[in-house]
């Protein structure tokens, strides 16, 4: 298991216990650590994924107590459920976000875009749904952003792009979405990836999108385009 006295090394700036064979629920004494590292005031390194036998939920206590010098938070590959708690987004100068390959549940929380610094958010793999009730616009460094394979439905915010310039990666495929590609994505002037497969997409063949001039990839299909 994970001992907790890993929150004696309040000096502590990266913990990278990925890809490994530790297992238990987070929230059972042995392997819950997350709280024990409130103590490490200069975490900004924090990584347990690839390690499938650690099931439980994140607790919000414990998420929202970690140092808000936490810049890098992989937790992708787990057997982690539950919903993603809302106190995540204390963890204002986080850069990297990865809860992929989880079996996350319920919606993104709507606090989500005081993550100003974010440039890379992978929520891919996971149960998440509801529609995408959050303003992209607040992201506007993010580089990469994935919510592919999940449940999400609703339409695509006109929000995407519409005060992001940086955007290159956007991955929104297998999910329940519906209506027509925001005309705000022509503002993703650096888009080199956008793929939207598998939803409920309706629309005529969006021409606009030759005006971006970096894109390479366009993954468009399983759609209701014509």
């Amino acid at each position: 298991h994970i001992p907790v006295s890993l929150g004696n090394l309040r000096d502590l700036q990266v913990l990278d216990l990925a890809y490994n064979d530790f297992s238990g629920t987070l929230s059972s004494l042995e392997i819950n650590f997350l709280s024990s590292l409130a103590n490490c005031n200069d975490l900004r390194f924090l990584g347990f994924g690839g390690n499938p036998l650690i099931t439980g939920y994140l607790n919000p206590a414990s998420i929202g107590n970690l140092s808000v010098s936490l810049q890098y938070f992989y937790v992708s590959g787990c057997n982690i459920n539950g919903s993603i708690p809302g106190e995540i987004c204390n963890l204002t100068n986080l850069v990297i976000l990865d809860l992929s390959r989880n079996n996350l549940v319920g919606s993104i929380p709507t606090t989500f875009t005081r993550l100003k610094h974010i440039q890379r958010l992978h929520l891919s793999s996971n149960f998440l749904r509801g529609p995408l009730q959050i303003d992209f616009g607040n992201w506007n460094v993010a580089e990469y952003l994935d919510f592919s394979r999940n449940q999400f439905s609703g339409t695509i915010p006109d929000s995407v792009c519409d005060r992001n310039n940086n955007l290159r990666y956007l991955a929104l495929s297998d999910n329940q979405l519906e209506g027509i590609l925001p005309l705000s994505l022509i503002n993703c002037t650096e888009l080199v990836v956008l793929d939207v497969a598998g939803n409920h997409l309706s629309d005529t063949f969006p021409h606009w999108l030759g005006m971006l001039p970096k894109l390479r990839v366009l993954i468009l299909r399983s759609n209701k385009f014509h």
